[in-house]
């Protein structure tokens, strides 16, 4: 028994001394822990407008962009950005992108819902027909002349005595849908109504949630 204990002993000592040991080379190598404090500041948490989705809150100028021709007029103002090879036009107050290049051609109602739904300008899909809501939020009274747009703003070939179809049909009959105009009449835009088998100027827009507004 005495022979067993005396090795147990031997074997405690043996285990301090390879501590000790341990603990002298720790010390000799310099060993230390790593810094507590941060490396540096925190990055910035702001985002720029460009990051920011339209809010419908706010106002901002079209005119303070460049004059163009790289990018075109009012392509990088600080409410329209061109994107798409600048086919189309993101409004920062809105959020909504619109076509850049408003054509000319007339279809009746449902035929220029279905050329917007199978566009595919700038490569991109998801166009439609504007709201009526939508559409009149181009509309900025304020405006030196007509067509009433955001003065600087890039859009080309805007028609003011046109009517452009909108998704929005009539409340009180759902047969007729509302056409918008860029024009004002007393101080506001027309609000017209007409028959779907009407012909009539379209322009697409992409994003929001395109519902049937009344």
């Amino acid at each position: 028994m005495a022979a067993i204990w005396n090795r147990i002993n031997t074997l405690l000592l043996l285990l301090v001394l390879f501590a000790l040991l341990a603990i002298v080379a720790m010390l000799a190598t310099g060993a230390r822990g790593g810094p507590l404090d941060p490396p540096g500041l925190p990055g910035p948490t702001g985002k720029t407008l460009d990051e920011i989705p339209g809010s419908w809150s706010r106002v901002l100028p079209a005119n303070d962009g460049e004059p163009g021709p790289f990018p075109p007029a009012g392509c990088n103002s600080s409410r329209f950005k061109c994107v798409f090879d600048n086919l189309a036009v993101l409004d920062l107050e809105t959020g909504l992108v619109w076509e850049r290049l408003l054509g000319t051609s007339e279809a009746p109602w449902a035929a220029a819902e279905s050329l917007c739904l199978g566009s595919y300008t700038g490569g991109r899909g998801g166009w439609r027909l504007p709201t009526y809501e939508e559409f009149q939020s181009l509309i900025d009274t304020n405006a030196s002349a007509s067509p009433y747009l955001p003065e600087g703003h890039p859009f080309v070939n805007p028609s003011p005595d046109k009517g452009y179809w909108t998704a929005t049909t009539v409340s009180t009959n759902a047969s007729f849908a509302r056409v918008a105009f860029l024009d004002l009449g007393g101080g506001v835009a027309p609000k017209v109504s007409a028959d779907p088998a009407d012909f009539r100027r379209y322009w697409c827009v992409r994003g929001g949630h395109g519902f049937n507004g009344m």
